[in-house]
């Protein structure tokens, strides 16, 4: 399953987005990838974007699991981040909340793109 990275134009947002069959593995890989793109960078909106994935029959079990809550807790380019999440899963949300806490950033969920970049950006455009 391909994941696409990338740096808005303006600088200002980082979007990952998810296409196709989506494994524990392969979003373990993206926040590893994530991480090592914005570890030392002052970006700190975040679009997580699943509207082009769907969950695997076989998510990789206990193993992957415990390899994508690794890269969660690893992760330090979410400290004072805001993430909008677009077209998570339906049981995304309870589990991000614990992260958010713990990490320090704040998120929301969103089903329209143009809602989550207003999010984002706020009163900045």
């Amino acid at each position: 399953m391909p994941t696409s990275l990338r740096l808005s134009d303006d600088a200002f947002l980082f979007e990952v987005r998810y296409i196709g069959e989506l494994t524990y593995a392969q979003r373990a890989r993206a926040i590893e990838a994530t991480q090592e793109r914005l570890k030392d960078c002052w970006v700190k909106k975040v679009l997580i974007d699943f509207t082009a994935a769907w969950p695997a029959t076989n998510p990789g079990g206990a193993p992957s699991e415990a390899a994508f809550r690794r890269a969660l807790e690893n992760a330090t380019f979410t400290r004072g981040a805001r993430i909008a999440y677009l077209g998570a899963p339906s049981d995304h949300d309870a589990e991000m909340r614990e992260f958010a806490k713990k990490k320090g950033y704040v998120f929301r969920s969103f089903f329209e793109r143009a809602h989550a970049l207003e999010w984002l950006y706020g009163s900045e455009r």
